[in-house]
């Protein structure tokens, strides 16, 4: 009894300390695989900090409190699409994120046309769309209507429209400049990966000659050496020891040339 007892016990611990450190590995993976996308994706939560500005205006009243909701929903809507393969959710996020900008823009403050380069930043370096997707679309149809608006909103003054225009433009140029970047590193790397598959396969035939020479090589070298090994001893058997040191020279001449073959050819 105090035998099974003793078994079921141990059976009962080591169990747990086995399912333990199983969940303490799996957090620590979870932990690692965390750090490592906060990582690749810093760059998006440091631009975060300019959502302070709608946060400080509603904290002021400039701005209703709803305002707070909706900006709460625009951060998570950018968070998600850092993150989520979902291409309706992406849909959802992103057209969200435009009405947001439009909306506060057009109803606050002209000088939230700004938050498009987040829109920019997004389609270079998140998503890297193509000239002709959806979200490029949009965001160049969204700009240009914002432009267009604060061009034609007579409460503004013109100093206040021109530098609007010019951050309007920034944007653009940014957005432009941001995906030439990237393209010319894109294009860097798969040259580089290129030339590394070049010089693998380059690498591969050298091994392959060197192969075949030596193998012609010293191979017939060996045979040689056998021959005369086999030789010498015949003559030392019949007592003929000049023969046979003749026969030991050569052997000893044939290993200098190929030692001296092997190097020219490594």
């Amino acid at each position: 009894m105090v035998y099974e007892f003793s078994c079921k016990l141990f059976l009962k611990y080591s169990t747990f300390d086995t399912i333990m450190v199983s969940l303490k590995n799996k957090e620590t993976n979870m932990h690692k695989k965390l750090l490592n996308l906060l990582k690749r994706k810093y760059g998006f939560y440091l631009s975060l900090v300019f959502f302070i500005f709608p946060i400080a205006y509603i904290l002021d009243g400039s701005y209703p409190k709803y305002v707070l909701f909706l900006t709460i929903l625009a951060i998570i809507s950018y968070i998600g699409m850092l993150y989520t393969k979902n291409k309706a959710l992406i849909f959802i996020e992103w057209f969200y994120l435009i009405a947001f900008i439009s909306y506060t823009t057009i109803v606050f403050n002209p000088m939230n046309i700004l938050f498009s380069f987040y829109l920019s930043n997004l389609l270079v370096w998140n998503f890297q769309d193509k000239y002709y997707t959806y979200r490029t679309i949009s965001f160049f149809i969204t700009i240009n209507c914002l432009t267009l608006y604060i061009i034609a909103n007579p409460t503004l003054r013109i100093g206040d429209k021109i530098v609007l225009f010019i951050f309007c433009s920034m944007c653009i140029i940014t957005y432009f400049s941001q995906k030439y970047s990237y393209e010319r590193n894109k294009l860097k790397n798969e040259r580089l990966k290129h030339n590394e598959h070049i010089n693998l396969l380059l690498a591969e035939n050298e091994r392959n000659r060197i192969g075949r020479d030596l193998h012609d090589s010293i191979g017939h070298t060996f045979v040689m050496l056998k021959l005369k090994a086999e030789l010498a001893e015949k003559y030392l058997d019949k007592n003929n020891i000049e023969a046979a040191k003749k026969e030991l020279q050569e052997i000893s001449e044939i290993s200098s040339t190929s030692m001296t073959e092997t190097r020219s050819i490594i």
